[in-house]
Parts: C-alpha cells; sequence; structure tokens
C-alpha cells in the first residue's frame, strides 16, 4: 500500500480519524495516535488572533516628545496625550489634592514643617509626572504594550506602607511641636520690644540724674 501523499513512498501506518494510509513522513503521534496532517489541522481549529488581556492598553506611535514636554507642565495631561486617560486623571486628581492639602496645612497647628514639606513636594510630583511619562513613551516606542490605569503606583504605596505611614506621622509631630514651642514664645516674643523701650528709659533717667 502506497502513501497518499507521497504515491512512491510506502505506507506503514493509518490515520486514526480519515483511515488514510500514510508513510513515515506524513505520519503524526500525538500520545499513542497516529493522525495525518489535514486531521491534525482539523481537530486544532482555525488560528486566532492574538487579544490583549489589559484593557486600554497602547504601544505604537506614541505622542512627539515635544508635546509630551509641554503637557508635563499640567500635571496629568502628559499622560492623556500619551492616550492614558485613566492614569492622567489620577495624576492629575493626586496633584490637586497636594495643592489643597498644602492650603489646608498653611497656618495650622501642625507648623511650617508639614507646610514646607507639602510646598516642596508640588515640584517633587511634577518632576516625577514628567519623567515616568518620558519613560513610558519609549516604552511604547519600543513596542511594549502599556496598559492605562496605576498598579504599579498602587504597588509602591502598599509595599511601602509602613514606611511612608511612619514618616507622615514624624512630620506631623514635628510640627506640632514647632507650633506648640511658637505659642508659648510668642507672648516673649510680643514683650522684647517694651523691654527694649523700658531698658532705653532707664538709661536716659538714670544718666540724667
Amino acid at each position: 500500500m502506497q502513501c497518499r501523499s507521497h504515491p512512491t513512498a510506502k505506507a506503514v501506518n493509518t490515520c486514526n480519524t480519515c483511515g488514510e494510509w500514510l508513510c513515515e513522513a506524513c505520519t503524526l503521534d500525538i500520545n499513542g495516535r497516529l493522525f495525518c496532517r489535514g486531521c491534525l489541522a482539523k481537530m486544532a481549529g482555525p488560528a486566532e488572533e492574538p487579544t490583549h488581556t489589559h484593557a486600554h492598553a497602547h504601544s505604537a506611535r506614541p505622542a512627539p516628545w515635544g508635546l509630551v514636554f509641554i503637557f508635563s507642565f499640567i500635571p496629568g495631561a502628559n499622560y492623556m496625550c500619551l492616550g492614558l486617560i485613566k492614569r492622567g486623571l489620577a495624576a492629575m486628581c493626586g496633584f490637586f489634592m497636594l495643592i489643597y492639602m498644602l492650603t489646608l496645612v498653611s497656618g495650622s497647628i501642625l507648623g511650617w514643617p508639614v507646610t514646607l514639606l507639602f510646598a516642596l513636594s508640588i515640584p517633587v510630583c511634577v518632576l516625577t509626572y514628567a519623567f515616568d511619562s518620558f519613560n513610558i513613551r519609549r516604552r511604547m516606542r519600543a513596542g511594549e504594550i502599556v496598559p492605562d490605569n496605576i498598579d504599579d503606583i498602587i504597588a509602591f504605596f502598599h509595599r511601602n506602607k509602613k514606611v511612608l505611614l511612619m514618616l507622615a506621622i514624624v512630620v506631623m509631630g514635628i510640627g506640632i511641636v514647632v507650633s506648640l514651642i511658637s505659642a508659648l514664645l510668642a507672648p516673649l516674643f510680643r514683650l522684647v520690644p517694651m523691654l527694649i523701650i523700658g531698658i532705653g528709659l532707664y538709661a536716659l533717667f538714670k544718666k540724667r540724674g
């Protein structure tokens, strides 16, 4: 018996599905069962196009670097121009929340250390967003799929939550102590001008006497 696909070759096996005779080159052994290429292809089904598991993932053709640089002055907008709307909205909300917290602590009992901390956090936040957006643009140009989420930021806070909590407690404690000391010393500071005037009057009358 000759092989169906190779008439000059001697058949040595039969397909378990269609029963056609097969030579050694045409025989496909799958877990002890023998198949021809046609039957095995039908069993495998049509090839499906790959799908991405991340919703709203972005890759090729990112925005020009100049546009990303300009939008970096509006924290969150730099992500949006790259197509990362969720990440951009989260970044923008975080930035304006930082400004709101700064207005709350200014002149409060927390004192100038906490106010200074929030004030310094604003340029740090802007620079962090800018460098992160340029890094994401570089990954997009390399063909990497960039998901539109903030899972990496959440993971960072989750990993360092104890350190961040301790830092917040220390800064707030320093602010309260400084405010209390300032409140106790404020009456003494108001007496300094009167003390200077008194010393001057005393010296003046003593010299005349």
